[in-house]
């Protein structure tokens, strides 16, 4: 609700994004705008009942068929949220923080931050050269990735609040808003 732009990477089955489309239709700002990023596109029905919901409640909406990697931030913009759900991987998870966090000005959050995926990372086959050289490869967790973020942010980002039902939800907070 206190949001006019929000960015989900991690799409999947849109459950989270009916939630962050309520948010935004409840504010009363002239601009909402939502963008979702995954690899896939949701399926016929669901999609065309998103755009039907962006429509009504006069939310922009745009959807990148894409790996989150291959964005910059300035290909996005500045947002208010952004909503991480996407590959749950130490490196995965660290490297959406500290690449997109530059462009959020309020809200972090983050899914899948207690277990399983909080202290192990879901199954991944690759070598981890996509990412940056810094990274150690050895650590493991979602919730580990947002530990390290905010050491590396202290400033910046603070916990808001964190809920270990479900999985696991963990809000950031930034310190000053933008």
């Amino acid at each position: 609700e206190e949001c006019e732009v929000v960015m989900e990477v991690g799409v999947r089955g849109m459950v989270s994004t009916w939630g962050i489309l309520w948010g935004l239709s409840r504010n009363n700002k002239a601009v909402k705008r939502y963008i979702g990023i995954d690899l896939y596109y949701p399926t016929g029905v669901t999609w065309r009942n998103f755009e039907k919901t962006c429509a009504e409640s006069k939310i922009a909406c745009t959807f990148l068929d894409q790996n989150d990697m291959t964005l910059a931030p300035t290909d996005i913009g500045p947002v208010d949220m952004l909503f991480i759900d996407a590959l749950h991987t130490y490196c995965h998870v660290l490297y959406e923080l500290t690449t997109f966090h530059g462009q959020v000005r309020k809200y972090i959050a983050l899914h899948d931050t207690s277990p399983p995926w909080g202290d192990e990372d879901e199954p991944y086959s690759g070598d981890y050269s996509e990412y940056p050289r810094w990274m150690d490869r050895t650590r493991r967790g979602v919730h580990t990735a947002v530990l390290d973020f905010l050491s590396m942010y202290p400033a910046d980002w603070e916990v808001r609040m964190r809920k270990e039902n479900s999985f696991g939800y963990t809000l950031l907070e930034r310190v000053n808003h933008i």
